[in-house]
């Protein structure tokens, strides 16, 4: 008998009203949870590897970490001297870093955890 994981039945989206939703397949109707927090549109999400985490990057020069295990943002990634959208995310294979494209042709690399406990930090 094939085991069907949860997270091989969720799906997430991130939309220009700066929340991200967390969807279940197998009841598409609504979202299973609705993630808020950033303050503009959201470019960009991205699944860490594990399956219990998911990444957003916005128009408002952050990133999210947002935990699916324990409903919650755990993590926000933000440099105060850049000022442009991020517009793409990605998790590393063992899902310790972060990577994260800038609208200004950069891209920064920040290590996370999917710890709850975890406390925020910010880019060099």
């Amino acid at each position: 008998m094939a085991r069907l994981l949860l997270a091989d039945c969720l799906l997430h989206s991130g939309s220009c009203d700066a929340t991200a939703k967390l969807w279940d397949w197998r009841m598409p109707a609504v979202p299973a949870i609705t993630f808020q927090g950033h303050d503009s549109d959201i470019n960009s999400v991205s699944f860490c590897p594990s399956g219990e985490a998911f990444v957003t990057g916005s128009d408002d020069s952050t990133c999210h970490f947002f935990d699916t295990r324990c409903l919650l943002c755990i993590n926000k990634f933000k440099s105060e001297r850049t000022i442009c959208g991020i517009t793409s995310v990605c998790s590393s294979a063992s899902g310790r870093l972060l990577f994260c494209g800038m609208d200004n042709f950069n891209c920064y690399c920040s290590q996370h955890s999917v710890s709850c406990h975890h406390l925020p930090s910010q880019w060099p």
